[in-house]
């Protein structure tokens, strides 16, 4: 099977407000990937190399950090996810990501604009979506509105193990050096 990789928005530091509802929930949240907005799944194949890192970084030179609002929750089938508010920024990175590798399309295609979204449970009904959006609500009601500075993308990479690790951070400074490589 081949393994897979991403350009993620990471929001480690919402692990302990979400992942009560991801981790059960959302499958890769188990594996490792922790609260993310998505801007290109998947992406290549991994074990990513040096070159796809600095392209990447080439990718998204000149996009500086920018500052988001996580509002309300949303729903699509089967799906409860916060909305990033302004969605520009995102967008303009999926834009400019799609761009640059376009033999690896968002989502494989499946939509033609892709919006931007952070996932915070999945159900196999809307009966069960119902019951966590409820209860999700009534949880987050006291911390939302959140607003973040996302200074950096990170890019992740599943392991032979089917664990997900991130294997680079790229800064948004308008350069494109790359802040870590581990």
């Amino acid at each position: 099977m081949t393994r897979e990789s991403a350009i993620d928005v990471c929001l480690p530091e919402l692990a302990d407000l979400l992942d009560r509802w991801r981790v059960p929930t959302v499958g890769v949240a188990a594996k490792g990937v922790p609260p993310h907005i998505s801007l290109l799944y998947p992406w290549r194949p991994a074990p990513l190399q040096p070159s796809d890192i600095g392209e990447a970084a080439a990718a998204i030179a000149g996009i500086p950090p920018f500052t988001m609002t996580l509002r309300q929750l949303g729903r699509f089938p089967g799906v409860l996810y916060l909305r990033p508010e302004p969605d520009d920024s995102p967008r303009a990175l999926m834009r400019r990501l799609t761009a640059a590798f376009p033999d690896t399309l968002p989502y494989r295609g499946q939509f033609n604009d892709p919006m931007p979204h952070l996932t915070v449970a999945k159900a196999e009904s809307e009966e069960e979506l119902d019951r966590l959006e409820a209860e999700v609500a009534t949880q987050l009601d006291s911390y939302l509105p959140l607003t973040l500075t996302i200074q950096s993308l990170a890019i992740e990479e599943e392991g032979s193990d089917g664990m997900w690790s991130v294997r680079a951070t790229i800064a948004l400074s308008g350069d494109t050096r790359v802040l870590s490589d581990p």
